[in-house]
């Protein structure tokens, strides 16, 4: 087989850190649903920081992955 490019190594390396956020924010609302049905307020505004961090991820590597391929390689 060939050997990747080093821009499919990049869009590969960039999907999977893409992924790994997407299984962590689906934890988070989930430890955020949780921490409602407690009414722990503390831990709700934790998590929702920690949901807005990983939600700006998302954002940022979905763009990085949309850029023309002058950008990235």
């Amino acid at each position: 087989p060939d050997a990747l490019s080093n821009q499919d190594s990049l869009v590969l390396y960039f999907s999977y850190l893409f992924m790994q956020s997407v299984e962590r924010q689906q934890q988070l609302e989930k430890d955020y649903k949780r921490a409602s049905e407690i009414n722990d307020e503390a831990e709700m505004a934790a998590t929702k920081l920690q949901m807005s961090i990983h939600e700006s991820t998302l954002e940022l590597t979905a763009t990085i992955l949309e850029a023309p391929d002058d950008l990235v390689s």
